[in-house]
């Protein structure tokens, strides 16, 4: 490289100066002077050459020395923002099972359905009617018929028996049976159903139906309902004789009963009679008056 064939020039006039100086013979105060000169002009050379930019070689690495101390802790740095969320990771074990909460408030009662409350609906029989009530849809008519009065068997309720009616294959020799007769008021010495109904009237009977109920209730002995429900009808408690040989349920006729036209005929059929409470070691008197007859009322809800 040409700086170091500049160095290497001036090391050797330095030398050849040095040793011209050496000579004995030939060292003279100007021989000295002359070296001296070479000295300085060779000190000159390399000023020009370090301003000229010349730099030697890098030297070796030098031994690595020890390790430094730790620096100080620098300034906290501001928060960065916040990172993508991660994917979910896997279910967790199912934690033991808690203590009991405590019991909370009643919460409001909810509004009723109304398509479920049209859906519900209720029947009865009116006896002694030929229409339903205000409110009540009409089904069918007919009359009320069971059991002859003096038979010891046969069924013990009424039935309503429509006016027209349908049958499937039948018998009409004589076999094994029971028998359906039509019912009549025995009415006699105390009649409230007149002008309507007369004793050995033929009874009338109608099958009601009330939507948006669900109970049916009859009571005996009253002629009013509870409280929130509605009454259908009420009317006079009525079954058979005490002393007949046949027994029969109690029915509630209609206060406002009715008879069928044209059947004002003593033909013993099916007999319904007033119901009397007997107090004094039976019912309570007080509330229940001897011999009285006895209420009552259908109720829906």
């Amino acid at each position: 490289m040409k700086i170091d064939a500049s160095i290497t020039a001036i090391c050797l006039c330095l030398c050849a100066a040095i040793v011209s100086a050496e000579r004995p013979e030939t060292t003279t105060d100007d021989n000295v002077q002359s070296l001296r000169d070479t000295v300085t002009a060779l000190n000159a050379k390399v000023e020009i050459l370090s301003s000229d930019g010349y730099i030697g070689r890098d030297g070796r690495d030098g031994v690595e020395g020890p390790p430094g101390k730790d620096g100080r802790d620098g300034f906290k740095g501001a928060k960065g923002s916040q990172g993508i969320s991660g994917p979910q990771g896997p279910p967790g074990t199912k934690g033991d099972l808690g203590l009991q909460g405590i019991k909370g408030e009643k919460g409001d009662t909810g509004k009723a359905d109304s398509s479920l409350l049209d859906a519900l609906s209720v029947t009865y029989t009116r006896w002694g009617r030929t229409s339903c009530s205000d409110g009540a849809e009409f089904v069918y008519s007919g009359r009320a018929g069971g059991e002859r009065y003096d038979h010891p068997g046969g069924g013990t309720n009424m039935q309503c028996l429509p006016d027209e009616p349908i049958y499937n294959k039948y018998f009409t020799g004589t076999q094994s049976v029971a028998y359906m007769y039509n019912a009549e008021y025995e009415t006699q010495k105390w009649n409230p159903f007149s002008p309507r109904a007369y004793p050995e009237d033929d009874v009338p009977c109608v099958v009601c139906r009330v939507k948006r109920k669900n109970t049916i209730l009859h009571i005996p002995a009253r002629n009013v309902c509870p409280s929130g429900w509605r009454k259908e009808y009420d009317g006079y408690l009525m079954t058979g004789y005490y002393n007949h040989p046949h027994s029969r349920d109690f029915l509630c006729v209609d206060k406002d009963a009715e008879s069928v036209p044209g059947t004002r005929e003593n033909k013993n059929g099916a007999l319904l009679y007033f119901v009397d409470g007997r107090c004094g070691g039976h019912l309570k008197c007080g509330p229940y008056i001897n011999n009285a007859d006895l209420s009552c009322a259908v109720c829906t809800i």
